[in-house]
């Protein structure tokens, strides 16, 4: 199936397209059908990025007492290294709860039968929201049980309960439910790169063997303006409630709608996930300016987003090249943790790397563990089982199987951003919820 490219800076690739079919083992460049990927930096000068090189972590009182990660590592509820649990994890899909966090007010059923949130104002089955009109969703009463939100696929615009992948699954999404809105974000725009063009990606994309029809899919932009954002929110604000503020990093060639489930399940958790439209973002820069536009519209009067989000908890997460993003952008200090999908073993902030088998430059779960045991907080899920015949698969994983890493990503931001009791049973623990799980998965942390 999938053919990966990798190792390329961002000169235009199609002079040399046909010689360089081999990764370089410490690059991160791929792409994907209805995915994305990458691992390009943002500079322009054409050649080989060393795109294993980390940011190296803050330095942790632990370094002396490192413990070697075995190869199925679990977990180990303190500051020591990896250990082996061996236990089967409670079964919770966790796929939503049933009241929005602490405040007291119901905003929904149980995610994993019927996502509730109340309409917005505007029929939910409109192509499109005002957020000024959500916004003035009044506070319901905790007796009243919520309508159910309708579906939404890729692309889509409307509020929803349940975003159906292309294959036609359906994932139901969190309590608040999840609405798109592309496009925003004027006066933080971001420049162009000189290869974030229709040719170039073009090209990009032809050398890994796709169908043609989800090529197109993931290449049209339908009206994206590559220097803005596009913003996830919760369907629905609930009175009296700040929302923590996630920046986004694509990979190359990619835009944030080949991410469109994991993006509104993130927002259906209660989270505003700003995510740059670039598709070349390995500087970090992109994801710092979206958070400067996040503050600056939380404090703007005019601004939809008005009075909204919870500006003192800020994290980071991007794929591939996104990832490289996160790691440079993890240096701004209103960035507390990092996801790393695919993209860096290690940042300077409490992290969670997210890999598998046949991803780009061959990373092992003993990279991650290694990488994890150095760090003061972090932890790494490692997949297995990775479905097609490509050399690259496993770099696509949150997108050909979203369902694989909606949970934990939540419960990760969850944990590091509003210090939650029950997110924390996810990842610690001899029987936390991501342990015991090696032959789908291999799964380690520290210091949680």
């Amino acid at each position: 199936m999938l053919r990966f490219l990798s190792g390329y800076e961002q000169a235009p690739l199609w002079p040399r397209a046909t010689t360089r079919l081999l990764c370089s083992a410490l690059s991160a460049c791929s792409l994907a059908v209805v995915l994305s990927v990458s691992g390009c930096s943002e500079d322009s000068e054409p050649g080989i990025r060393d795109t294993d090189e980390p940011s190296k972590p803050a330095p942790s009182d632990d370094d002396d007492e490192t413990t070697t990660a075995k190869p199925n590592p679990s977990i180990d509820g303190g500051g020591g290294g990896i250990k082996d649990a061996g236990r089967p994890p409670a079964k919770d899909a966790g796929a939503g709860d049933a009241s929005a966090r602490d405040s007291g007010v119901v905003v929904g059923l149980d995610a994993g039968k019927d996502a509730a949130v109340p309409p917005t104002g505007n029929d939910a089955a409109t192509p499109a929201v005002d957020a000024a009109t959500v916004a003035d969703a009044a506070v319901v009463d905790a007796a009243v049980v919520l309508p159910t939100l309708g579906e939404c696929v890729g692309g889509g615009r409307e509020p929803c309960g349940t975003f159906v992948t292309r294959t036609g699954a359906k994932i139901p999404l969190g309590p608040y439910g999840a609405v798109m809105e592309p496009n925003v974000g004027k006066g933080f725009e971001n420049p162009i790169n000189s290869s974030d063009n229709e040719l170039s990606c073009s090209l990009f994309a032809s050398l890994f063997g796709q169908d043609r029809e989800s090529t197109a899919e993931l290449l049209d932009l339908k009206d994206l303006d590559l220097r803005l954002y596009t913003v996830y929110r919760p369907a629905r604000w609930v009175e009296g409630e700040t929302y923590p503020i996630v920046s986004w990093g694509n990979g190359t060639c990619a835009q944030p709608e080949g991410y469109s489930a994991l993006l509104r399940y993130v927002a259906s958790q209660g989270f505003v996930v700003v995510a740059a439209n670039s598709r070349y973002v390995g500087s970090g820069e992109a994801q710092r300016r979206a958070i400067d536009f996040a503050v600056k519209a939380n404090s703007d009067a005019a601004s939809p987003y008005y009075g909204k989000l919870d500006v003192t908890k800020v994290a980071a997460m991007g794929h591939s090249q996104g990832g490289q993003g996160t790691v440079a952008a993890a240096s701004d200090a209103r960035i507390k943790s990092v996801i790393l999908f695919n993209g860096g073993t290690t940042a300077s902030k409490p992290f969670l790397g997210i890999s598998g088998d046949r991803d780009i430059g061959s990373p092992t779960a003993s990279t991650y563990a290694t990488a994890v045991n150095r760090a003061p907080k972090a932890a790494f899920m490692f997949f297995h089982k990775i479905p097609g015949t490509g050399s690259s698969d496993g770099h696509l994983t949150l997108m050909t199987q979203p369902e694989r890493v909606i949970d934990s990503t939540t419960q990760w931001l969850k944990l590091t951003l509003l210090d939650d009791a029950a997110s924390k049973e996810w990842f610690v623990g001899a029987s936390c919820k991501l342990c015991g799980n090696d032959a789908d998965y291999e799964f380690g942390q520290k210091g949680l």
